[in-house]
């Protein structure tokens, strides 16, 4: 027998056990008796499976809680409405998989509202590589297919989704996405879709936790008869919530004419847009759709992307998270630029612009032109860092002062600069523009090198900044050309002997190679025995 019963049989006794188990059974998550449906085919004209028996099988009968419903390849149809309408799917979820499609049939000025609340712990909605769109039969504004509840992008999957019936430049049918969307699988908004283009508007309304990509295009057969996306207001994409991207990448495919590929809602406007990343080329305009400025946040998913497409409007920029921003398009917004966070490289033009701040952690970077709008400049704030190739690659980011009438650069105590420096006196350089009398102000920083050539740099003169007008420097401390204060060598130089000059309009960098040790060493034999053959004569 036991000598040291278990505790638990003391306290509780058999029957106690038993109870307990059953509760436990009763308790756990309904999931493992799930009921499976499939669509066996595609709901025809004027049919619904949606909320009716329709061609469900595996489950029979009109979907119900304790079953999880699946298209396959095949169409799903919502009931077709010519006024507003509100129908909740029964079954536990719904998922629109490859090659399937949820069609939603407004054919009215009209909103058909389908909710998917999910059950037993699923979502109600699974993007699993369909397609999710409206499809009505009237061309108008005001035609909107609504789909509430929650959402789940499935990993590794990419689902289309959007609205067709676009008319002229001024109309366009609507999906609207007032659930939540979660997950990490991919979105595209536009393109075609099972029956046509995509060039309706996509409204997104929640606080969406989606992590994927949600590429935006435009759709190449324009067979709707309009060569546009969207309509006058909106673009393609319409953001309804300040966080509806916060962790995805926004891919931009490449705008057609002047229309913008993404809007944002002037009702969403209270505050700023944060979108986890920015890629493609797709034109963006910082400005709601009442006209007011948008602020717009970038980064904040920490991944590193390319954006070739043109930012402009009313509205501002800043770059947050870890990663790598970096910006190729001609640029014309109207508002300030804020590092945040992790690198900044503008390698296209800026015009017109505010001013930059970049902030402790936020690096400036580039091989652009920057031209500052009036009374704007540029401001490395202590813990901030100026490093024209920031990525590693020998580059000049020019700053043009020909509009700002007031100083282009101020350095305050505690930001820092870093230059990369290679062969044939190859080096990141700052130049300065239509520059004027201390354009560049400097209190005390540090200039940090990165040596590209593995310790084999050439001796001579490297330029760091340049200037097409005299004087432009101030807060340097000079000893004939020789700067001893102001700006001071850091790290990265320990092969080399070098200092920092003013030479005529720039600053330079001058490098001598310090001997290796062996070489000192033999230098010092062969005076030894020069000594010695001396003695010896």
């Amino acid at each position: 027998m036991f000598s040291n019963p278990p505790s638990v049989l003391n306290r509780l006794g058999w029957f106690h056990l038993v109870v307990l188990a059953i509760l436990t059974i009763l308790a756990a998550p309904a999931a493992f008796a799930e009921g499976t449906a499939t669509l066996s085919g595609g709901d025809g004209s004027g049919s619904s499976s949606f909320n009716s028996a329709g061609l469900w099988t595996g489950v029979t009968g009109t979907p119900s809680a304790g079953n999880q419903y699946f298209t396959g390849a095949n169409r799903l149809r919502s009931p077709a409405v010519t006024a507003n309408a509100s129908y909740t799917f029964g079954g536990d979820s719904l998922s629109i998989d490859a090659g399937g499609a949820l069609l939603g049939k407004v054919n009215g000025v009209a909103t058909e509202t389908l909710t998917l609340n999910g059950a037993n712990g699923f979502y109600g909605l699974y993007l699993n590589g369909g397609t999710v769109y409206e499809g009505g039969n009237l061309n108008a504004n005001g035609v909107t297919l609504a789909i509430a509840g929650t959402a789940f992008a499935n990993s590794g999957t990419t689902t289309f989704i959007g609205a067709t019936g676009k008319y002229a430049t001024s109309q366009a049918e609507k999906l609207d996405f007032q659930s939540t969307i979660s997950g990490s699988g991919n979105i595209t908004v536009g393109g075609t879709g099972d029956s046509g283009d995509l060039s309706g508007i996509v409204q997104l309304d929640a606080a969406n936790t989606i992590s994927g990509t949600v590429s935006v295009i435009a759709p190449p057969g324009n067979s709707d008869g309009d060569q546009g996306v969207g309509n006058a207001t909106y673009g393609l994409l319409d953001l309804n919530n300040l966080n509806a991207l916060q962790n995805a990448t926004l891919a931009l495919g490449a705008s057609f004419g002047t229309t913008n590929t993404t809007s944002f809602n002037s009702l969403a406007n209270t505050g700023t847009f944060n979108v986890g990343a920015l890629s493609g080329s797709g034109n963006v305009k910082l400005t709601d759709t009442a006209g007011a400025a948008v602020a717009l946040s970038v980064g904040g998913n920490n991944s590193s992307t390319a954006y070739s497409g043109n930012l402009s409007g009313l509205g501002s920029l800043t770059k947050a998270g870890t990663g790598t921003l970096t910006l190729s398009g001609a640029n014309t917004y109207a508002g300030t630029t804020t590092v945040g966070g992790g690198r900044l490289m503008v390698n296209g033009t800026h015009v017109g612009g505010g001013s930059y701040n970049v902030n402790s952690s936020g690096i400036l970077g580039g091989s652009g032109t920057i031209t500052l709008g009036s009374g704007a400049g540029i401001f490395v704030n202590s813990g901030g860092v100026l490093a024209p190739g920031a990525d590693g690659v020998i580059r000049t980011l020019t700053l043009n002062g020909s509009v700002n009438g007031t100083t282009l650069l101020t350095l305050a105590s505690g930001a820092s600069l870093s230059f990369n420096l290679f062969t044939g006196l190859a080096a990141d350089q700052l130049a300065v523009t239509s520059g004027a009398a201390n354009d560049v102000v400097f209190n005390n920083n540090v200039i940090n090198f990165n040596d590209l050539s593995a310790g084999s740099l050439t001796t001579g003169n490297y330029t760091l900044f340049s200037s097409d007008a005299a004087g432009i420097y101030t807060g340097l401390t000079l000893s004939g050309s020789d700067i001893t204060g102001g700006l001071t060598i850091g790290t990265g130089l320990t092969a080399y002997t070098a200092d920092l000059e003013v030479s005529g309009n720039n600053i330079v960098l001058d490098i001598t190679a310090v001997p290796e040790p062996t070489t000192l060493a033999l230098a010092g034999l062969g005076g030894a025995a020069v000594l010695l053959l001396r003695r010896k004569v």
